[in-house]
């Protein structure tokens, strides 16, 4: 279950971010100041496809997502 877990976060924001593989400059804005404030020193696809950012993913969907 973790991994598909870990797939379905990396997923969601990989669309956030870049919908449909263009990339969307108002979410890419939010998620980079979201990730300042709370992801520490990481670049937007490190922070989406690194596992050891899991947690912090699951985090910024319920922030970002709303």
């Amino acid at each position: 279950m973790a991994i598909k877990a870990k797939r379905d976060t990396s997923k969601a924001l990989r669309e956030f971010w870049k919908p449909k593989g263009a990339l969307h400059k108002r979410n890419a804005n939010r998620l980079k100041t979201w990730l300042r404030k709370h992801g520490g020193n990481v670049d937007i696809a490190t922070f989406i496809h690194s596992p050891e950012h899991e947690e912090k993913r699951s985090q910024a969907i319920t922030k970002l997502f709303k």
